[in-house]
């Protein structure tokens, strides 16, 4: 074990986490990569933690029900998650606001994943649907159904 991470007041029920290569100067960057990760939990909320200092970094508090599923983007600056709540939320991970709700399905969202260009995300739930999202800022809207 190298190191524990504390800070839900219940079970962590997901996991989802990315490196971040810094292709800037050495000297101008504190280390060459960051490894940012995102744990939801049955207390609603989700959190956002820097791995090698073991630091959260925000909270991220909105669902009425578990967080079921968590997916960061590959920058590391934002983040969905799917929730029994019935919606999939975007945050950004640089402030901790959740900056669209997503709703649509009928029922628990199991999972949810986000486009390599952090363009969409795509949620599953217990309704039997897969939806895909905007999770882009855009004429359509941040949180519209792309389709």
């Amino acid at each position: 074990l190298i190191t524990e991470l504390e800070s839900h007041s219940q079970s962590v029920t997901c996991l989802s986490l990315t490196t971040i290569e810094c292709h800037s100067d050495p000297l101008q960057c504190a280390s060459q990569e960051r490894v940012v990760m995102v744990s939801g939990s049955s207390d609603k909320s989700a959190r956002a933690w820097d791995v090698f200092s073991g630091d959260m970094s925000c909270r991220l508090a909105g669902h009425t029900d578990t967080v079921t599923a968590v997916s960061v983007d590959r920058q590391g600056q934002g983040c969905v998650t799917a929730s029994l709540d019935a919606t999939v939320r975007y945050w950004s991970l640089e402030s901790g606001v959740c900056e669209a709700v997503m709703r649509g399905h009928t029922g628990p969202v199991r999972g949810v994943a986000i486009t390599s260009d952090s363009r969409q995300s795509v949620s599953v739930g217990d309704d039997g649907t897969m939806r895909i999202w905007n999770t882009a800022v855009n004429s359509r809207g941040l949180g519209e159904d792309f389709f």
